[in-house]
């Protein structure tokens, strides 16, 4: 009998799964703290404007409650995120073919730290990605919806989203005698304008995310090992030199912050098996905070 393709598979997977009865729902706000998972500490912590690339994966569990108290459904737009906050709202683009979905994080993983993030089966279908299990994405965080999300279901520590209106001043107006030969005019009212203090209420981000897929201009990227960053290139050096015999080398990130610019990475690196190979041996040297990037 002739296998399915990997992602011609977890389809039939999913459709398989029967209905999972409903569960209590109550999403909840959290950050969590710093925890270990696939062998490396992870470290919540809330970044609204998080912009990272990397390999994504498909979750492959289907029942149970998520991190953030909501039911896992593997036909969700949904997804996992080892250290963003709880729930959040991300796009995620496969740079491969330029597919974009807008998905919603509310659980912890993927246990696989050569992963940025894992999706729904559903989610990964509608990116058509050729292979589920290493999808070459950017991830970027949705700064108004996840803000919102966190105004809306957090606790007294969560973040709050208030948009103020222009204040306004009282409208008055007042009536003039008609002019020669006009019907009697009816005096006009006074308006009252509104509160100085009123807010915009915002519509509340819906539980479950409608499927929404756009088109962007793709963007292939090759596979590195990114290490550590350094705000000075002397301290870079001194860490390539240690892993010069992995093939580690400094590059000048513009886009990164100050103190980050100088990057010690290995690559390019010619797959995701390659990259995941890679990753082990330098986490086996110490550096649990090493990562796969796409770029």
């Amino acid at each position: 009998m002739r296998a399915l393709p990997p992602l011609l598979a977890i389809l039939a997977l999913a459709a398989c799964t029967p209905p999972q009865p409903q569960e209590a729902v109550a999403p909840h706000y959290v950050v969590g703290k710093p925890y270990r998972i696939g062998g490396v500490w992870r470290y919540p912590r809330e970044q609204f404007d998080a912009e990272e690339t990397g390999l994504a994966t498909v979750e492959t569990r289907t029942t149970g409650l998520t991190a953030d108290g909501e039911a896992v459904d593997p036909r969700a737009m949904a997804a996992a995120h080892p250290t963003l906050q709880l729930p959040c709202i991300v796009a995620v683009t496969n740079l491969d073919n330029g597919y974009q979905v807008l998905v919603r994080v509310n659980d912890r993983g993927p246990p696989n730290p050569g992963r940025v993030i894992a999706l729904t089966p559903r989610a990964i279908a509608l990116l058509r990605a050729a292979d589920p299990q290493a999808v070459r994405v950017r991830v970027a965080v949705q700064q108004a919806e996840s803000l919102r999300l966190a105004s809306d279901i957090g606790g007294a520590d969560s973040p709050r989203l208030a948009l103020a209106v222009v204040p306004l001043g009282e409208v008055t107006s007042e009536a003039l005698p008609p002019p020669p030969g006009a019907a009697g005019a009816q005096p006009m009212h006074t308006a009252a304008a509104a509160p100085h203090n009123a807010t915009l209420a915002a519509p509340p981000v819906p539980l479950r995310l409608p499927e929404s897929v756009t088109r962007v201009a793709p963007h292939p990227a090759s596979l590195y090992v990114d290490i550590a960053g350094f705000g000075h290139a002397d301290y870079a050096g001194l860490l390539q030199q240690r892993l010069a015999a992995l093939g580690a080398l400094v590059v000048l990130d513009y886009a990164a912050p100050r103190e980050g610019a100088y990057r010690v990475r290995i690559g390019p690196l010619p797959g995701a098996a390659d990259a995941d190979a890679m990753l082990a041996r330098v986490i086996a040297q110490g550096f649990g905070d090493a990562r796969i990037v796409a770029e």
